[in-house]
């Protein structure tokens, strides 16, 4: 699922772009999965949740790249049609350019 869900973002999200977090027990199987996928691993210094996850991938981006789009995808999702999946998410690449109103 983790091989299937970059292939499916890629295109347009380029390769090297995409970040995996996982936990420390499952850290060495994600890495031989992901060997030659030019995905970044990001291991949780301690496993808590999903929203704990999202948040140091949130901060390791926003320290890597400010002002960089993040897509949260969990590896687990279900998509029916992979090219109307990637159009969308290739739409919502110009979010930012938006102002934000809350």
């Amino acid at each position: 699922m983790l091989q299937e869900t970059i292939a499916r973002v890629s295109p347009p999200i380029a390769r090297d772009h995409v970040l995996v977090v996982t936990g420390r027990v499952q850290a060495a199987a994600v890495r031989r999965q992901l060997p030659r996928r030019g995905a970044r691993i990001l291991v949780e210094p301690e496993a808590r949740n999903t929203a704990a996850a999202i948040a140091l991938a949130a901060l390791d981006i926003a320290r890597r790249s400010p002002g960089a789009v993040m897509v949260v995808l969990p590896a687990d999702h279900a998509i029916g049609d992979v090219r109307i999946f990637r159009r969308d998410l290739e739409s919502r690449s110009t979010w930012p350019s938006a102002p934000v109103r809350s």
